[in-house]
């Protein structure tokens, strides 16, 4: 395939690239689909057959049309996203202008209409596929440019020189832009306007041999010499060396992207509120969005609709063994506890303070080494507006921290209002976990309260009723609270009247919601399966109460940490369990614990295996999960690196290990024990290898690391003396190989006689184009401006493109340099006979 055609398809797939991103931006698939079939169409019609080609006067329509059609749409509703409408605008452009016949100013309007279209695309919140999209994006626009480079060298070879009148219609044209910019804006930049003809028949000029595409080392082609019968043979196509050097810069510009992205200091935004980004997830639009599931201390039942994921990262947890230091495995998921509610009525739990505050017991810090089987958990949690630190308990405070507090009255951890705006990373313990399972007893703080068992003032009688009959079901006597409340909890998770559903379904606003949801539509959300059984619990005598936090089972990115997120945010139930209720009960002992008010149990009637968790579970094994993975490390390491999270997670630990390594080496004593443990080291091998393979597997070792050290002596050798080969020209065991690279000296030293010397800055080819145009005008022989460049084809042939010469083109060679030497004979005499003259 010819270059101009290479370029044309280069061409077409980055306009369909630049489309799917813009797709991928405004959600949609219209415009991908509609790029995919232009381009198609565009190439056999166009730019193959040429059966189908627009005009300058259907460009222009179709300009003027596109850009009345976007202020129209602009003016239109003031509520409209300006991005997209831009977006679309420029791909609709773009596809108009695949069906022009192609020259250089198409190719470069096309290209920018797709650059365009990618920036605005970066400019929305862009997931994971963007990213790999722009990686191909990036292959193809590499290739296209270089493509074009190669062909505007070989049309600049044959090109004559500029006239006053081509200088003249260049300004005459831009006048016109800057007169079409006031009806149709920005987008005069792609009118086509008549151009002036340069008057009369076009004067060929002589012909010369067509250069090859050797500039760079990228084609693998044939010297373009003279044939016998005077025509000069095509040229020839891009071999598989360009496309390598084309991916090899397309790695290098990435690999230097990621550092520049990670590494660059990032001072602050840029302030683009005057767009607005339409479906953009960090700026506002014109779509209404609903609400999130995420953490609130407040819970209100029935409120809103369709519930949407946000997969914002609200913490990091990772958990330790306080003894050894190492990660401790949880295999199960984790119950992270923020907030506790205490008072439900009219569909909506908040928390109350106790009309009789009891001082709390202190919560246990470590004193002494006696500490049990406890595991440290390593917090980092995100900035974030609200005051709650989530965790697990029970809780022990390790060391003291000024940026933590225990809240006594509402029972729970917060933060200090200076921790909230930056990434905020503490250690707590707990002695909740016993052989990497978390236990479902927490002691209690302070005495179970009152009103825990307090009934909402509102009728709910066929909530108590259910309650009542699953009770009386199960036979399970009145003295064992425990037992009752973990049938009620099975019941509600394991029963098939009720399912799990992130939709809001329609309530009776004559009842009460939780009313509703036990007796006409049993789906919900964890809200309405935790105030179910709260209230069931407290309708069988036993004071409960709702629990808002997280439970997570999301691994971190290596695997040794536990991730939190805004979607992970869920409600249980924790209910009072008499001290003396717990005697037979299992419960994690040590000196940390203490069960003498009693402990809270924790219960969790949420069903498992809803329709999306079960979808999850199935994707989790497979593509999906990885899938997944990605999506997660781009929205938290390329979406959301922040200032902070770059002086977190990059320049932090470089600085700590970079100091860490500098007092190492400025420590006498490391030096000596890395010298000490070096030298033991090389005197035990021996007696290691031999205990451990015997001696004759030593004799193996060491023959071994002998055939090794030969091999990679070889390969160097081989690698030395290939090198060489490449640099004189000789790719190959040819015996013409010094020949092959002299013919090129030989014409140098011609040229210099004619005092020409190539210039440090100038390639063969330049050279040998100037020099060609200079023995013309000094000899007044048209012909010989070409014999310089066909020399420099063949040297490329032999230099970059891993060939020898034939038999033929060697002699061709030979009478090229022999003509130019005649010539510069004939010079140099004439010169002697002048003073004679």
């Amino acid at each position: 395939m010819g270059v101009r055609k290479l370029i044309n398809v280069n061409i077409a797939v980055l306009a369909v690239l630049a489309s799917v991103l813009t797709g991928l931006g405004a959600a949609g698939v219209a415009i991908p689909l509609a790029a995919v079939a232009a381009a198609a169409l565009s190439l056999w019609l166009t730019d193959f057959t040429g059966r189908f080609s627009i005009g300058r006067w259907t460009v222009n329509v179709a300009v003027a049309s596109i850009a009345a059609i976007t202020v129209w749409r602009f003016t239109g509703s003031p509520y409209v996203a300006d991005l997209p409408i831009l977006a679309e605008a420029f791909a609709f452009l773009q596809i108009v202008l695949l069906f022009e016949k192609k020259t250089a100013r198409t190719w470069w309007d096309l290209l920018s209409l797709g650059f365009v279209q990618v920036v605005f695309a970066a400019l929305q919140e862009p997931g994971p596929l963007f990213g790999l999209v722009l990686v191909a994006y990036l292959f193809f626009g590499l290739s296209a440019v270089s493509l074009m480079f190669l062909y505007r060298e070989r049309a600049s070879v044959s090109a004559s020189p500029e006239s006053a009148r081509n200088r003249t219609a260049r300004w005459v044209r831009l006048c016109k832009v800057i007169a079409g910019t006031l009806v149709v804006g920005p987008l005069s930049l792609f009118l086509r306007f008549r151009e002036r003809s340069q008057g009369g028949t076009v004067q060929r000029q002589p012909t010369r041999v067509a250069p090859t595409f050797s500039r760079w080392p990228l084609s693998q082609e044939t010297a373009a010499l003279h044939r016998s019968d005077g025509t000069t043979a095509r040229p020839p196509d891009i071999g598989r060396e360009f496309w390598y050097r084309i991916a090899h810069m397309a790695v290098t510009c990435i690999a230097l992207a990621l550092v520049v992205f990670f590494t660059a200091p990032r001072f602050g935004g840029i302030d683009l509120s005057f767009l607005r980004y339409g479906s953009a997830g960090w700026a506002g639009g014109g779509k209404a969005i609903g609400r999130t599931i995420g953490f609130s201390n407040r819970v209100k039942l029935g409120e809103l609709g369709t519930l949407l994921d946000d997969q914002q990262k609200v913490l990091e947890i990772e958990f330790l063994d306080h003894a050894t230091g190492e990660s401790y495995t949880v295999p199960s998921s984790v119950y992270l506890r923020g907030a506790l509610l205490t008072h439900y009525g009219d569909g909506q739990w908040e928390h109350r303070e106790s009309e009789s505050p009891q001082r709390p017991r202190r919560l246990p810090s470590i004193e002494g080494s006696d500490v049990g089987d406890l595991v440290r958990q390593r917090l980092a949690i995100e900035p974030m507006s609200r005051s709650d630190l989530f965790c697990v308990w029970p809780l022990v405070f390790i060391r003291e921290n000024e940026n933590v507090g225990y809240n006594a009255q509402r029972e729970r951890l917060e933060r200090s209002r200076r921790a909230r705006s930056r990434r905020f990373i503490c250690e707590l313990g707990t002695t909740a976990f016993s052989d990497g399972v978390q236990t479902d007893l927490v002691p209690c703080e302070v005495d179970a309260p009152p009103f825990l068992q307090r009934w909402p003032s509102r009728r709910l009688s066929k909530l108590a009723a259910l309650a009542e009959q699953w009770v009386s079901e199960s036979g399970i006597a009145p003295d064992d609270p425990i037992g009752r409340a973990r049938h009620l909890e099975a019941r509600l998770c394991t029963s098939d009247r009720f399912s799990y559903s992130l939709e809001d379904m329609a309530r009776d606003p004559a009842i009460d919601p939780v009313e509703d949801f036990v007796t006409n539509n049993p789906r919900g959300n964890c809200e309405y399966f935790a105030t179910a059984l709260t209230l069931m619990l407290r309708s069988q005598g036993i004071p409960a109460r709702m629990v808002v936090g997280f439970k997570t089972n999301e691994s971190g990115y290596f695997g040794e940490s536990r991730i939190a997120r805004q979607s992970h945010a869920h409600t249980w139930v924790e209910a009072f369990i008499p001290a003396d209720r717990l005697v037979q009960t299992p419960r994690p002992d040590g000196p940390l614990t203490d069960w003498s008010r009693g402990a809270w149990l924790r219960l969790d009637p949420t069903p498992a295996a809803s329709a999306a968790s079960s979808s999850s579970g199935l994707l989790a094994g497979g593509l999906g999960y990885w899938i997944e993975r990605l999506s997660l490390v781009w929205r938290d390491q390329v979406m959301g690196m922040s200032s902070v999270r770059q002086r977190e997670s990059i320049y932090g630990p470089f600085v700590t290990r970079a100091r860490r390594i500098g007092n190492r080496v400025a420590s006498l004593e490391w030096w000596s024990g890395v010298a000490v443990r070096s030298i033991a080291t090389i005197v035990a091998l021996p007696e290691m290898v031999t205990s451990r393979v015997g001696w004759q597997g030593g004799l193996v070792f060491l023959a071994m690391l002998v055939v090794a050290a030969v091999a990679l002596g070889e390969f160097r050798r081989m690698s030395r003396r290939r090198k060489l080969n490449t640099t004189i020209g000789a790719n190959s065991a040819s015996r013409n190989g010094q020949r092959e690279i002299k013919f090129y000296r030989r014409l140098e030293t011609l040229l210099v006689r004619h005092g020409l010397v190539r210039a440090a800055s100038q390639t063969h080819r330049e050279f040998a184009r100037d020099s060609g145009i200079r023995l013309s005008e000094s000899t007044d022989d048209s012909q010989i401006a070409a014999l310089p460049l066909a020399i420099v084809d063949a040297f490329y042939q032999v230099r970059f493109g891993d060939a020898d010469l034939s038999e033929h083109q060697m002699a061709e060679v030979q009478q090229a340099l022999q003509r130019i030497e005649r010539t510069a004979n004939g010079k140099r005499r004439k010169r002697s006979r002048r003073p004679y003259d």
